[in-house]
C-alpha cells in the first residue's frame, strides 16, 4: 500500500507572512510536518487585476526561502478563483468581466469562466506561481459551475447551440422551474458542464514543470 502523504494547510495573512513562517517551523518541529500547503487566494482583488500576481508570488517565495535548508515540501494552494465572490458594496476590482449570472437574472460578484479576460488572469497566476516552483498545486473544488447558473449571455449562446435552440434567459427561467419536465435535463446538462478553461490551466502548470 502507497504512503500516505499528509500537507497542512497555512494560511498566509498579508504583511504578516513571518507568521505563516514560524507555524510552520513550529509544526515541524513539534509535530513532525515535513509537508505544507501555503494557502492563496486568486480572487481579484485590484484593478488592474494582474498586479495581484507578483504580491502572491513575493509572499509565498518568502515563506519558501525562510524554511528552505529545513527538508520542508512548501506546496501552494490556489483558492478563490471561479466559486468565491466579493459581496462588499464596493467592489474589489472594476475588471470589465462577466459576472456570473442565476437564471432569475441575478448576478452574481462571481466572474464568469467564460469570460476571456477572467481566464487569462487566472492562466497568468498559474504561469506565474508556477515558476516559483512550488512542490505541487492544489487547485481548490470551487472551480466548476454550480446549480443556477451560470446564464450570462456567453452561456445563453453556448447553451442554445447545444440544445439546438433559440431561448432567452427568460424562456430557461420557466424551464428551470419545478414542475417542468425538461427541468431535470437542463439541470444536468449543466451540473456536467466542464469549467472552461481547466485544460489551459494544466497547459500553464506544465510548462514549468515538463518532467511530470
Amino acid at each position: 500500500m502507497d504512503d500516505l502523504l499528509l500537507y497542512n494547510v497555512i494560511g498566509i495573512i498579508p504583511n504578516h507572512e513571518d507568521f505563516a513562517v514560524s507555524e510552520i517551523l513550529r509544526q515541524h518541529r513539534e509535530i513532525g510536518l515535513d509537508r505544507f500547503l501555503v494557502s492563496l487566494s486568486f480572487h481579484p482583488q485590484m484593478t488592474p487585476a494582474s498586479d495581484l500576481i507578483p504580491v502572491l508570488c513575493r509572499r509565498f517565495a518568502y515563506v519558501r526561502d525562510a524554511v528552505a535548508g529545513h527538508g520542508i515540501e512548501l506546496a501552494v494552494l490556489i483558492q478563490s478563483t471561479v466559486g468565491h465572490g466579493w459581496n462588499g458594496k464596493v467592489p474589489l476590482t472594476e475588471e470589465p468581466w462577466q459576472k456570473v449570472v442565476y437564471v432569475n437574472g441575478q448576478e452574481s460578484p462571481r466572474m464568469c469562466h467564460y469570460d476571456e479576460g477572467f481566464r487569462k488572469y487566472v492562466y497568468d497566476c498559474i504561469a506565474a506561481i508556477s515558476r516559483e516552483r512550488p512542490s505541487l498545486l492544489l487547485i481548490d473544488d470551487d472551480v466548476g459551475v454550480r446549480m443556477r447558473e451560470c446564464f450570462c449571455p456567453k452561456h445563453i449562446e453556448a447553451l442554445n447551440k447545444a440544445l439546438g435552440v433559440s431561448y432567452s434567459r427568460e424562456d430557461y427561467e420557466k424551464l428551470c422551474s419545478p414542475n417542468n419536465p425538461l427541468r431535470a435535463l437542463l439541470l444536468l446538462w449543466r451540473l456536467f458542464q466542464p469549467c472552461r478553461g481547466r485544460k489551459g490551466i494544466g497547459r500553464q502548470h506544465r510548462a514549468f514543470y515538463p518532467y511530470q
